[in-house]
Order: structure tokens, then sequence, then C-alpha cells
């Protein structure tokens, strides 16, 4: 199984970051992963025109895309601009997906916390509880934008989960 993970697109006018995504996806093509996903940072600047254009990449794909939100994102906008498909959180709260390809479960975590660059898992836990003992395949894959431990680098371990 071929899992590509695309990060960190800051989507933006003034920059030239769609055109670097194409040429990702356009490398992703010739290897056919059986899964694509994006994590955190969708666009920059609250440019939500940046979800539409990128949503118009992803119905282009052979392959299925699932989506998590990084701190530059906005949830409203995401749930009004892209199709509910790249999440399975229901509608509503934080923007969480779990789906199950072959024997792995893939669980995306939305560690983000509203108006701040921090990230807070605590209260997602009784989810993610459900998430990895429901049903299904025995290895799990958690993706999530806040690193869970202290990585040396300061910017991010003053913003970890």
């Amino acid at each position: 199984m071929l899992i590509a993970q695309i990060s960190d697109i800051h989507a933006a006018a003034d920059d030239d970051n769609l055109s670097r995504l194409d040429r990702a996806l356009a490398w992703l093509d010739r290897i056919a992963p059986d899964v694509l996903v994006l994590t955190r940072d969708l666009i920059d600047n609250g440019e939500i025109e940046g979800y539409s254009a990128i949503a118009a990449r992803l119905a282009t794909r052979p392959y299925p895309a699932f989506i998590l939100p990084g701190n530059s994102d906005d949830r409203t906008a995401m749930r009004t601009v892209l199709n509910a498909r790249y999440w399975t959180d229901g509608g509503k709260g934080p923007l969480h997906f779990t789906v199950d390809f072959r024997e792995l479960r893939l669980i995306g975590l939305d560690t983000t916390v509203e108006g701040t660059a921090a990230g807070q898992v605590a209260e997602h836990l009784p989810w993610l509880r459900d998430a990895l003992s429901a049903k299904g395949p025995a290895a799990s894959l958690l993706l999530l934008h806040h690193h869970v431990f202290e990585c040396g680098i300061e910017p991010m371990d003053r913003i970890i989960c």
C-alpha cells in the first residue's frame, strides 16, 4: 500500500504554491498512490479561494484524498467550500477522519485550536479511543498537525499538543 502525504500548501494569491502542488500531484499520478492525505495549512492569509483551487485539483485524481486542517485553515470555510468526503466528522466539530484501507486504518486527528498556532489533543482523546478500538484493521496510522513530543526546535516545541 502506498500512502502519499502533502503538507503545508499555504495557497495564496501572492505565492506560487498552487503550481508547486500541481507538480507534486503530477509526480504522484505517475506513482499511483492508494490514497493521498493533505495535512495542515492548505491556505494562507485567510484566502479561502485556495480551498476551491485545491478541491478542483483533487477532483481529477484517480485516488481518494483526505484533508486534515492546520492552524492557518478555517474549518467553517473548509466545510462550505470543500466536499465533505474529505473527512468523516459528521459535519460539525473538529475535522477528524477515519478511513480503512486494506490492512490499515488511517486516522486524521484535528488538533487545531481556533485563533492560535498551538495544538490540543486532550479533548479529542475519547474520539481517538473510539477510532482506535473500532472493528477493522489491526494497524493504524495517526496523522495530526501538531507534534506530541519535543523535537528541539523551539518555535515548534511552543505549539506542541
